[in-house]
């Protein structure tokens, strides 16, 4: 995932499904970047909630009308806080955290969000100040499937100066 650091100033909900849905779109035109529904985008508003795009629609398809959930930011921190969820299994995690991803649902208002979830890793888009784009590269997956990708994934940041943190594959959720 990308994650976009720098708080903009509050432009009101419009702006921000606008901003949204031009990032989510320029994303998903890549092929190379997110393959069928691979992928999610969200951003933070001034006033608490998380945008996100729902799960199973692609990110070349949404719309600032169509294709984002609103979360209570708050009330989905929270689940990320709970230790409680730490300690039940995988799928216990699984179930708890859609419960809470449930509770956390907001009205978006001016938007048609019939039908639409937000998908179990709505809670790493919790993280970070402002936007995030989760999508999964080709080539970059296929060079992190090789038996030496940490050491060379360090390598190549070095120079940047970017900080890194390897995480482990883990099945999608709250774990």
């Amino acid at each position: 995932g990308l994650a976009v650091s720098k708080p903009k100033p509050a432009g009101g909900l419009a702006q921000d499904l606008a901003e949204l849905a031009g990032l989510s779109r320029a994303a998903g035109k890549r092929l190379d970047w997110a393959q069928a529904a691979g992928g999610n985008s969200s951003i933070k508003t001034a006033d608490g909630l998380l945008l996100v795009k729902a799960s199973g629609l692609r990110l070349d398809e949404v719309t600032a009308q169509r294709g984002f959930v609103a979360l209570g930011l708050e009330r989905l921190r929270a689940v990320l806080e709970d230790p409680g969820y730490n300690a039940l299994a995988h799928g216990q995690q699984q179930d708890k955290a859609g419960e809470a991803l449930l509770a956390a649902l907001q009205p978006l208002p001016g938007a048609d969000t019939q039908g639409l979830r937000a998908s179990l890793e709505a809670e790493f888009h919790a993280l970070g100040p402002r936007a995030c784009l989760h999508v999964h590269l080709v080539e970059g997956l296929a060079a992190l499937c090789q038996e030496d990708a940490r050491e060379e994934l360090d390598k190549a940041l070095s120079p940047l100066k970017l900080k890194a943190a390897w995480a482990d594959y883990r099945p999608p959720g709250h774990s």
